[in-house]
């Protein structure tokens, strides 16, 4: 193809429209891009059909499952923990463990005690006053066992005894942050003394004295 021919041809691909004097130019988009782009269409389609409408598991659901396996492999880490004030303090000082349970704070506690646990329908978490008991223990039993008569449910089947342990963890962690919320102070101011816990230092082992060198020999 000459020059003229293709000037004769880029001629043939110009169109009638044009824009501030500039005219339109026909050059269209090379096949391999257009099958591209009509194989991506199909498969948005195909995708939404199986997971949003079909048998396949959603994003949430995929989610869900990741979130249950992490919490598993806790139960497995924490359930030979003995469950008392020491460990709970222990166990509130980890960041990455705090910020998982944080997540599982929003996920199911939101509701009643908003996401930062300043309060809403239920109490205040993040202050120095408390209606059932503050101390670490009575944390992790109200959590465990809920309270009668009252909107706070038993955690213990939903969470397992691992789940309630560094969920009660937590609570400790954000208390005497003191975060604003709408209901203000609720319950029995808690005493700091009671967060005080010592732990027994192991006795020393057992010593017995030496024996006595033997005495001069007696004649008889």
């Amino acid at each position: 193809m000459n020059l003229h021919e293709d000037q004769r041809h880029d001629e043939d691909r110009l169109l009638d429209h044009s824009y501030d004097g500039i005219q339109e130019y026909d050059n269209p988009l090379p096949g391999w891009w257009k099958w591209v782009f009509w194989a991506s269409i199909g498969y948005a389609v195909l995708y939404v059909m199986y997971y949003e409408v079909g048998v396949g598991t959603s994003v949430m659901d995929d989610f869900d499952l990741q979130r249950a396996a992490f919490f598993s492999a806790q139960e497995a880490q924490f359930a030979d923990l003995e469950i008392n004030e020491a460990t709970i303090a222990e166990l509130s000082t980890r960041p990455d463990l705090m910020a998982a349970m944080r997540k599982r704070f929003e996920s199911n506690c939101s509701t009643c005690h908003a996401a930062d646990a300043s309060g809403l329908a239920g109490p205040n978490l993040t202050d120095e006053f408390w209606i059932h008991g503050g101390t670490r223990m009575e944390i992790y039993k109200t959590i465990r066992d809920g309270v009668r008569g009252k909107a706070m449910q038993a955690w213990l089947d939903r969470f397992g005894p691992a789940g309630v342990l560094t969920m009660s963890a937590y609570i400790d962690s954000i208390r005497g942050t003191n975060r604003p919320g709408p209901r203000g102070p609720e319950g029995k101011q808690l005493d700091p003394d009671d967060l005080i816990f010592s732990v027994e230092p192991a006795a020393p082992p057992a010593t017995t004295d030496p024996p006595a060198p033997p005495g001069p020999a007696v004649e008889e």
